[in-house]
């Protein structure tokens, strides 16, 4: 085989590596983009909560059942995240809804 033709495969090689290297760039930023901003609202909400308990103290003694039922939402949303994330990780399958 030829120099060239070696360093022209080098080449090929190169710019393949590059080119997944790329991507896998553009995916972990598109993921951390998301988690920048979700991370924000998140904040937010936890400094309210902080704000609003200091202001009026523990919700457990002003709150109604219903309110109690529409808060749970977020934990279990997050909840099931957490379940689907760990099952995916360890290579089965997701559950049917």
């Amino acid at each position: 085989m030829a120099d060239a033709d070696k360093k022209d495969i080098d080449k090929d090689f190169e710019a393949q590596a590059e080119a997944r290297d790329d991507v896998a760039r553009k995916a972990w930023r598109g993921t951390m983009l998301a988690a920048v901003g979700s991370l924000a609202f998140f904040l937010s909400t936890v400094g309210n909560v902080h704000k609003t308990w200091q202001s009026h103290g523990n919700p457990l003694k002003v709150v109604e059942k219903h309110d109690l039922a529409l808060f749970s939402v977020p934990i279990l949303v997050i909840g099931y995240f957490l379940v689907e994330t760990s099952a995916n990780a360890k290579g089965d399958e997701p559950s049917a809804v």
